[in-house]
């Protein structure tokens, strides 16, 4: 899941999350986003896997309204949780669709497999 997500997402040495790939949906940056920081906290780079959704919208390269809606619905699917005021985390549901949709094979433009 890593090697996958590394194409997708970059961790800095101090924990922040980086999204590489702009084309991804919202669904899948800010789920993409929340489980980085999950693999951060747990690699000890941040001290929590909660983010803000100022945060979640600047690493994922989205607008804050779209990262507040979206979260709503991921919330409704079981794959995001509100961890404290303001702060949210990935759940463990969220963390098997993302490990799926990583292993998937990704479509190109023209409907092949790149």
């Amino acid at each position: 899941m890593i090697d996958s997500l590394s194409n997708v997402l970059k961790i800095t040495p101090e924990g922040e999350v980086l999204l590489l790939r702009e084309d991804l949906p919202a669904e899948k940056a800010i789920t993409a986003v929340l489980l980085a920081a999950r693999i951060s906290n747990k690699f000890e780079k941040r001290p929590s896997d909660e983010l803000f959704t100022e945060e979640i919208a600047r690493s994922a390269g989205k607008a804050l309204k779209t990262v507040r809606n979206t979260i709503a619905e991921l919330q409704k699917q079981g794959l995001v949780e509100r961890a404290a005021r303001g702060t949210y985390r990935i759940t463990t549901a969220g963390v098997m669709k993302m490990d799926q949709e990583l292993q998937a094979p990704q479509r190109g433009p023209e409907g092949g497999i790149s």
